[in-house]
């Protein structure tokens, strides 16, 4: 069976494929136009490719656990540092803020983890064989709007390759 969630393994993960090409760029795109939560993106993949599923009820607790910290750390920090950019005189204050803003994340990644260990066995199947984007699924139907079907398998072949 594999073992439940850890954060290292995860943090990890996700930095390794940030740093793919065209990945940054896409969920970047994901997050402005449909509003979705990048690191949640990550964790359904990783949660997927790591044989656990999510239950809808468990998904609506992870996003329901993530939104304040999402909306009154992440957000408000990224959007000041988007809002400085091109400012020269503002460089290295910018580059402060990313690196707040990249703590939040990974503070964000820690909180994940503790709703995944919280939740009840019928929540999160760990061992569970999946369809590859199982979780990720969760998240094309909670985006408003909607994501299409073709974007979430656009993320998942960047994500998994």
């Amino acid at each position: 069976m594999p073992d439940m969630p850890n954060v290292e393994a995860f943090w990890a993960w996700s930095l390794q494929r940030w740093s793919k090409p065209n990945v940054a760029e896409a969920l970047l795109r994901l997050q402005e136009q449909q509003g979705c939560v990048v690191l949640e993106l990550l964790l359904l993949v990783w949660l997927d490719q790591n044989d656990m599923l999510l239950s809808y009820v468990g998904y609506q607790k992870l996003r329901e656990a993530a939104e304040p910290w999402n909306r009154d750390i992440v957000r408000p920090l990224r959007s000041v540092r988007t809002a400085w950019r091109g400012r020269r005189d503002l460089h290295s204050l910018r580059q402060r803020l990313k690196g707040l803003e990249l703590m939040a994340e990974r503070s964000l990644a820690e909180l994940y983890m503790e709703v995944l260990d919280a939740l009840a066995p019928e929540d999160l199947s760990v061992g569970a064989a999946s369809d590859p984007a199982s979780n990720l699924m969760l998240a094309v139907a909670a985006a408003p709007p909607a994501l299409a079907v073709h974007q979430a398998e656009a993320v998942l072949e960047l994500l998994t390759r």
